[in-house]
């Protein structure tokens, strides 16, 4: 995973996506177990808001019994990552085509998010209300004690915090069995997300627009825009644009495209307004698509699970 400037890139490994797709047929063929799975997720979030509830006044708690509460909130966390994955909307999805069997997949979806909603909550009570307490106690700020691992937090006073600083900027980790900081350094990262996708050939972001298309891409970044948008112009077949964001100047070329990708964005930025005007599939949200990919390189672009998948790597 790669957190920079507050933005996470999730990625798995193209073995562990094999692993997960084979862990969710046999989960989701099964009706008892998809049951079970169902109610673990109901439980877990009953879990999460009554321990929230109960935790009245830090400042009465003695060292160790913050520690106690830290250790707890691992726990919560950790409790539902492994089948969390399980119910990624790609697994789902393909999991359901493959048994010919859609009617489930709802269900599944509306426990996620109940889920995603308690882990939110947890999240800010922890950031919010925990950590507050923490970093008064430490003299450290808030912020700052947000970015120490739990085994800094747990194992020491964490009084040196440069670190955990020098994390708030650019971190990237791998996430096993405990969270493991690989490296805080820009030019790692890159390496990282070079590595990875070399593996995978795939990256993910948030469907805006619905729609699924294959073809080569045009890559248009701003640093370059005029030459970019002669680029544009001099386009004989259609294309899939892959850009930072898109922009106004970018519009009149709409109609030669096939698809959107960008880095940044969200539900409502400018490339979800025109995609939905232009009923052009597209996924927004992606961090990294300009600097991964470069022109004519053949991609599949699925706009329902927020997929981009490289085919000529």
């Amino acid at each position: 995973m790669i957190v920079e400037n507050r933005t996470c890139e999730g990625f798995l490994e193209k073995n562990s996506l094999k692993k997960v797709a084979e862990e969710g047929l046999k989960t989701f063929q099964s009706k008892e177990k998809r049951a079970n799975l169902l109610k673990e997720y109901e439980l877990i979030g009953k879990k999460v808001f009554a321990f929230i509830e109960s935790q009245k006044d830090l400042a009465s708690l003695t060292p160790e019994q913050l520690m106690e509460i830290l250790k707890q909130i691992k726990q919560m966390f950790e409790s539902s990552v492994g089948t969390y994955f399980l119910t990624e909307p790609e697994t789902t999805i393909k999991v359901a085509k493959e048994m010919n069997d859609l009617e489930w997949v709802p269900m599944v979806a509306k426990a996620r998010f109940k889920l995603r909603k308690a882990w939110s909550s947890l999240v800010n009570w922890t950031e919010e209300t925990f950590f507050r307490e923490l970093g008064k106690r430490l003299n450290i700020d808030s912020e700052i004690i947000s970015h120490f691992l739990f085994e800094e937090l747990v194992s020491k006073n964490p009084k040196d915090s440069s670190i955990a600083q020098r994390r708030m900027d650019l971190f990237v980790c791998q996430f096993e069995q405990n969270v493991k900081i690989l490296s805080v350094e820009k030019k790692d990262v890159n390496n990282f997300r070079k590595t990875i996708f070399k593996s995978s050939g795939i990256l993910t972001g948030s469907p805006v627009y619905h729609g699924y298309t294959v073809g080569n891409v045009i890559v248009c970044s701003f640093e370059k825009l005029e030459k970019n948008l002669e680029k544009l112009k001099n386009l004989k077949e259609k294309r899939i644009l892959i850009t930072e964001m898109t922009r106004p100047e970018l519009v009149p070329f709409f109609s030669k495209l096939s698809g959107i990708v960008t880095d940044e964005g969200g539900l409502l930025c400018h490339a979800s307004i025109v995609a939905r005007e232009y009923k052009l599939p597209c996924v927004v949200g992606t961090n990294s698509a300009t600097r991964l990919l470069k022109d004519e390189d053949e991609i599949e672009l699925d706009a329902e699970s927020g997929t981009i998948k490289k085919l000529n790597h």
